[in-house]
């Protein structure tokens, strides 16, 4: 777990990172860093495998995340 000034100054390091040529792989359900760093593309587990798309982050990929959200169970 990271304070709030840690999330900011790693979410700033990993957008900087690479350019064009490098990558970076993160796992992360904390939305406002995701949303920090900019990423260019989601992956999605489903039935097992992972379907990876060349897309920025949309609305519905924090739905499972919600509180209360019936898809949790």
């Amino acid at each position: 777990h990271l304070d709030v000034g840690c999330i900011q100054g790693l979410a700033n390091a990993l957008s900087e990172w690479g350019g064009k040529d490098g990558a970076v792989v993160v796992i992360s359900h904390d939305r406002e860093f995701c949303e920090k760093v900019g990423f260019t593309h989601v992956g999605t587990v489903t039935n097992g495998g992972l379907v990876l798309e060349q897309r920025p982050l949309q609305d519905g990929d924090w739905e499972q995340y919600e509180i209360g959200n019936s898809k949790m169970a």
